[in-house]
């Protein structure tokens, strides 16, 4: 069965009956995403290329669900159930649409209900963040789990990001130190069960949230324990590339001071120095992963140049959008 029929006949209904209710189809090389109209809206599925204990299983959704259950993150969350260990199925949302959808256009964060849900997720991930839960419990995450499930596919993504960085582009270097830098836990207390970071999403896209007048947060097989830092850049790797894209560098900046900083107020507290720089690392980390993504993927070496490029111009513009003033090159 493939993904497009799984979801559907595990969002409810007959292969035949969801086939022609299909309203999106989003393939890709780790997993495809199908979007099907049902009598209630619409629902999400998402299916693995292969399976993989990398991604989380049955039993870790069911306590991710219950750790989130009466918590201020819990109203956002749209945590999936498994329909088997390749697919899983989102409850009912009211539209097909994503957030990605409106800020990869030209003019789509300037309306006031884009940056109201920039408002919201800020507040959503500072609440995520706060749930207590430990590595016994779910997966550390050092890197996107869908490096660890593929590792041919994450040999062929080093090569290409391997070839960006003798580009030598400040956005490189900065990527670089990532590497360089020591996490702000101890992975050795993590793997014996201590509480060495926070909850995170593990891939806090905006092509992972549905739009609205409170905005809902698909994705969660690749949650875990990990550094806060890391769902943040996320978000903002895909505004400075959404500048790269279509334009809107200011608009997009002020969405994501206006993120950055509903995160701060719900936390209460602001970012530190520390913090900060390590948000600069890791969002030139995410763009230089995701570029060299494109490079592999798409076979397009050129095109992800460009494209590092263009986020080498726009990436000070937005860091300096949320406090910092100065990325170290």
């Amino acid at each position: 069965m493939n993904s497009e029929t799984t979801a559907t006949a595990g969002a409810g209904g007959g292969e035949r009956a969801g086939a022609r209710q299909v309203a999106r189809h989003l393939p890709g090389p780790f997993l495809s995403r199908v979007c099907i109209r049902t009598r209630e809206g619409y629902r999400w599925g998402e299916c693995l290329v292969e399976s993989s204990p990398s991604y989380l299983d049955a039993p870790h959704l069911l306590y991710l669900q219950q750790s989130l259950a009466g918590t201020p993150a819990a109203r956002y969350a749209r945590v999936p159930t498994l329909a088997d260990d390749r697919t899983s199925v989102h409850s009912e949302v009211s539209t097909a649409a994503l957030l990605s959808d409106v800020v990869f256009s030209d003019d789509g964060c300037t309306h006031s209900w884009v940056r109201d849900s920039f408002a919201h997720l800020g507040a959503f991930l500072a609440h995520l963040h706060a749930v207590p839960v430990t590595s016994a419990a779910l997966p550390l995450r050092q890197r996107a789990a869908w490096l660890d499930a593929a590792p041919t596919a994450a040999a062929g993504i080093g090569n290409a990001r391997a070839a960006l960085e003798r580009t030598d582009l400040p956005i490189v270097r900065i990527a670089a130190q990532l590497d360089d830098a020591p996490p702000n836990f101890d992975p050795d207390r993590a793997a014996a069960g201590g509480i060495p970071g926070r909850l995170v999403h593990g891939r806090f896209s905006t092509a992972s949230c549905v739009p609205g007048a409170l905005p809902l947060v698909l994705g969660w097989r690749e949650a875990g324990v990990g550094e806060p830092w890391e769902d943040l850049a996320y978000l903002l790797r895909d505004l400075i590339q959404a500048a790269v894209a279509t334009g809107g560098t200011d608009a997009k900046a002020r969405c994501a001071q206006i993120f950055v900083s509903s995160y701060q107020d719900a936390r209460g507290s602001v970012l530190t120095p520390g913090e900060l720089a390590r948000l600069t690392l890791g969002t030139a980390a995410r763009i230089v992963d995701h570029v060299a993504l494109r490079a592999w993927a798409a076979s397009d070496q050129r095109g992800a140049l460009a494209l590092l490029r263009g986020a080498d111009r726009v990436l000070p513009e937005v860091l300096a959008a949320v406090g910092r003033r100065r990325a170290v090159t």
